[in-house]
């Protein structure tokens, strides 16, 4: 369906997940899926434009007591992203 939009010229724009993911979480295994999740979002999307609205998925007080550990892995998981 992308493609026929993107082939009269509207552009596509998708909500990546975000229900119980979090891309800076202290367990491996939730990136993981968290990056499997946005990378399925991402093959949804033409590619030329890709828009995918996406967040961080964090709150103040979820996360204070690991504040800079959440964000060093919220930063390099969201690396691949400019990649892809």
């Amino acid at each position: 369906m992308g493609d026929v939009l993107h082939r009269h010229g509207l552009t596509v724009t998708l909500h990546a997940p975000f229900v119980d993911l979090s891309a800076g979480s202290t367990d491996p295994a939730i990136r993981a899926v968290t990056r499997r999740r946005s990378e399925e979002v991402l093959n949804l999307v033409p590619s030329s434009p890709r828009t995918v609205v996406a967040h961080a998925a964090t709150t103040g007080k979820r996360y204070d007591n690991f504040r800079k550990t959440w964000l060093e892995n919220s930063v390099e998981f969201w690396g691949w992203v400019r990649k892809a």
